[in-house]
């Protein structure tokens, strides 16, 4: 339990922990899996304000690092000593979800404010500079009608074991009566 908003969950396999953005107290709380004892806390005093939203990304180094979002921000830090590696500001109005892509590499970041902001994903390499495909690093301008508030990875492997790279981006937004 949390004396304050817990909003974003994410797991490291490899490590068997439990990674929970924890928005009031503007920090990231890392649990064993599946005990649940608190291991370490990270990020106090970097995260501003908005809904702590995180996902665990494994970089081409070997390192483990959690890309945490605030509002205006995403913080890149290592999770094994909570330091800070580093910080981008995508040009969103606001953010909450995100999603990190092992395999190839980038950082996908959805707008949270639909139409009203500046509707897409935008996507980025490890070090926070833009991903540029056809001269842009946004996608998705013009279906969302809504909030971009979810986004997930399914990996379609030729095995059904491993992602190869092949697969789909999936995002979700609060269009009514459709998604």
């Amino acid at each position: 339990r949390f004396s304050t908003s817990a909003y974003g969950v994410a797991v490291d396999q490899e490590k068997i922990e439990l990674f929970v953005g924890e928005s009031g107290a503007k920090e990231v709380t890392v649990f064993s899996l599946p005990s649940l004892t608190q291991l370490r806390k990270f990020g106090k005093g970097s995260i501003g304000v908005g809904e702590t939203n995180l996902d665990i990304f494994k970089h081409s180094n070997g390192e483990i690092r959690a890309y945490v979002t605030d509002d205006h921000n995403v913080y890149a830090f290592n999770t094994q000593n909570g330091n800070l590696i580093t910080k981008f500001s995508p040009p969103v109005v606001s953010m909450e979800t995100i999603l990190a892509d092992n395999y190839h590499q980038l950082i996908h970041v959805p707008e949270e404010q639909g139409a009203a902001g500046n509707e897409g994903i935008y996507v980025y390499k490890p070090d926070g500079t833009a991903f540029l495909k056809n001269g842009s690093n946004r996608y998705g301008n013009g279906p969302f009608v809504a909030d971009e508030e979810g986004i997930t990875k399914y990996s379609c492997p030729s095995n059904g074991l491993s992602d190869d790279g092949r697969g789909f981006i999936i995002v979700t937004d609060q269009a009514t009566p459709l998604s």
